[in-house]
């Protein structure tokens, strides 16, 4: 079930967008978002996680509305929002600049081109 929080901010958005954040996994997963639209399948293989894992928590971080997630056939693509409420822009764009030189950021960004998804709908 997906929560839809809209004009939220304030406190109410930095807590929600805090506990967004709080995995390493799941800021791994948004720097990785930044370089393009990624389906499960390809954050499955970039973070080494089970399936469900990753489902779980992409769910949390799109939830908070961190991400954009869109189905075709039975896979989940994320992004990055194309359009964020302001307290999400803000955050997506500390957390990127917070992380733009972490050597596991940089080492993913340059495993993402390599990652195809392999699903057939």
């Amino acid at each position: 079930m997906t929560i839809l929080r809209t004009k939220e901010s304030g406190v109410g958005a930095v807590t929600r967008i805090g506990k967004a954040i709080d995995h390493p996994l799941r800021v791994r997963a948004l720097a990785a978002l930044s370089e393009r639209e990624l389906c499960v399948c390809e954050l499955i293989e970039l973070l080494g996680l089970a399936p469900s894992t990753v489902s779980k928590h992409m769910s949390v971080v799109a939830d908070a509305g961190l991400v954009d997630r869109r189905r075709r056939g039975k896979w989940t693509y994320y992004s990055l929002p194309s359009n964020p409420e302001e307290p999400v822009a803000r955050a997506i764009a500390l957390i990127m600049s917070f992380v733009e030189e972490d050597p596991v950021v940089l080492e993913d960004r340059r495993h993402i081109p390599s990652i195809r998804c392999s699903t057939a709908d």
